[in-house]
């Protein structure tokens, strides 16, 4: 598979190694362990796939818009963006006041050869890479602690981040139930004794932020409305079920 596409080498590698456990277990709690370690597998790396079919056409679509000015001009507003932006949002009255503070930075800021839609655009594609390095932690490291910390590490940073979409409380509501579960879970699979179990639990809370995460950059890149709270849950489980029964187009891209 082309490797923009692919979220991990590791991926290839444990999804034969859950079969070959399948293959020579007989006890009936473990071949179900082992299945639902092998579907939380391919459902992240089937959003991935999505992900990066999104990160293409965004690329398509900015390159010709992008110049050393307007790369200069883009850096220069993230980087008067992150004194702004706290390590960690407390609470939604929080959310929204920095809402107001991103929208006046813009406002004010002196832009010649850039936009915010370009911002938005470089922000996407580090989330994309933050993405990337969180499901090589998922799919390699065996140690839940590392991958939990990893996830919410790259929930918490898209957090600080929609901001600069605008009117985005939803989607804040939907990220932070995902830093609360992602906390839930690495609590109750903080053994190692649980690891395979750890591993789906933090595949689900991936496969989840993914999908919220490419709906609302899909929606900025074809300008429309960001997905709502209810929108996205209804994009979630279809993305399931489409891996379920093996519909979804990342099965004949393998």
């Amino acid at each position: 598979m082309n490797s923009e596409l692919s979220p991990s080498p590791a991926y290839g590698q444990l999804h034969a190694a859950l079969l070959e456990q399948r293959s020579r277990v007989q006890s009936a709690e473990v071949i179900h362990t082992v299945n639902r370690a092998l579907l939380a597998g391919e459902r992240v790396s089937a959003a991935f796939y999505d992900l990066s079919l999104l990160k293409l056409l965004q690329q398509r679509k900015i390159l010709p818009l992008t110049t050393p000015e307007t790369t200069r001009e883009i850096e220069a507003f993230i980087a008067e963006l992150n004194p702004v932006v706290p390590a960690r949002l407390a609470d939604e009255a929080q959310f929204c006041e920095l809402q107001q503070q991103v929208s006046q930075l813009s406002e004010h800021f002196h832009w010649q050869h850039a936009s915010l839609l370009l911002v938005q655009n470089a922000l996407f594609v580090r989330t994309w890479l933050h993405w990337q390095q969180t499901l090589e932690t998922l799919f390699s490291a065996g140690d839940n602690a590392a991958v939990f910390q990893r996830l919410e590490q790259v929930l918490k940073d898209s957090s600080g981040k929609i901001p600069v979409l605008g009117e985005a409380r939803e989607l804040y509501r939907a990220l932070e139930g995902l830093l609360v579960s992602c906390r839930q879970k690495a609590e109750e699979h903080s053994s190692e004794q649980n690891a395979l179990a750890g591993y789906t639990a933090a595949a689900d809370i991936a496969s989840r932020g993914i999908i919220t995460f490419g709906a609302t950059a899909e929606a900025v890149l074809r300008g429309r409305p960001l997905p709502t709270e209810a929108q996205l849950s209804a994009r979630i489980k279809q993305h399931h079920a489409s891996v379920t029964d093996r519909t979804h187009p990342w099965f004949s891209a393998l």
